[in-house]
């Protein structure tokens, strides 16, 4: 196949491809929210579809789904161009995108929620959702946990300060975007933002927003940025998000 994006396939192809074995659907849960000076709105989905389309390449029988662009995103809505969602409506739209590939025949279906905001309302539905669709395994690959392992493993090997990595459109965000979508960063704007421990002011940013740590919105420092970081970041979160959903589906 060309491509694994079911976006970009015809009806035909995907058809095709399912009866070939290709019964895993990947759903990137993004966002569309400010990223800085430097850095486009679509980071989290564009980056959600990257790490999309390697898990299914490294799984070898899924398809991606056309990206959830739009996220739990209050925290950044004093920035124009930001969108969000009610946690109400995020959780009808997976329950849409679920009953629709679950009709199609698609037999396992891999939650990828690519923006922080999203994880705790993704992992309540994988959780349920089993229950709801006998027949169909489901599985979050990534979560607050996970994250948390995979960022002190690569800040401790790529030798990063993890105030600098940041939370937010920091070096690690801005090293992927270099790695993968070059022609959209500025580097000529990057700065840096709220350097300090984000997990204990996370509270007072969820209410009053982002800006009150950071006018620039950027959590971390996005001028060390490099496109090969970048690509360690991604190639670990590939591999770790494999193992664990290849242990999932075989429990």
């Amino acid at each position: 196949m060309k491509t694994v994006l079911m976006e970009e396939m015809s009806f035909l192809q995907i058809k095709t491809a399912m009866e070939a074995g290709y019964k895993t659907a990947i759903i990137v849960l993004g966002a569309t929210e400010q990223h800085g000076y430097h850095l486009p709105l679509g980071v989290d989905s564009m980056l959600g579809l990257v790490l999309a389309q390697k898990l299914a390449a490294e799984l070898g029988n899924a398809l991606v789904a056309p990206a959830i662009p739009i996220g739990l995103s209050y925290a950044h809505m004093n920035f124009v161009g930001s969108l969000t969602c009610r946690w109400t409506t995020l959780i009808a739209i997976i329950e849409d995108y679920v009953q629709s590939y679950v009709c199609n025949g698609f037999e396992r279906i891999i939650f990828l929620p690519s923006h922080l905001g999203n994880f705790q309302a993704v992992e309540t539905f994988a959780s349920e959702a089993g229950a709801k669709y006998p027949g169909v395994k489901f599985a979050c690959c990534l979560n607050f946990e996970m994250m948390g392992k995979l960022d002190e493993k690569s800040l401790q090997e790529d030798g990063v300060e993890p105030n600098v990595a940041g939370a937010h459109a920091g070096e690690s965000e801005t090293s992927q975007m270099l790695a993968f979508y070059p022609q959209l960063v500025d580097m000529a704007l990057a700065e840096a933002g709220f350097i300090g421990s984000y997990m204990e002011r996370r509270e007072k940013m969820r209410d009053e927003g982002i800006q009150v740590l950071a006018v620039n919105g950027i959590l971390g420092d996005a001028r060390p940025a490099t496109a090969k970081r970048g690509e360690n970041i991604v190639r670990r979160m590939v591999e770790a998000m494999a193992e664990d959903v290849r242990r999932k589906f075989a429990e």
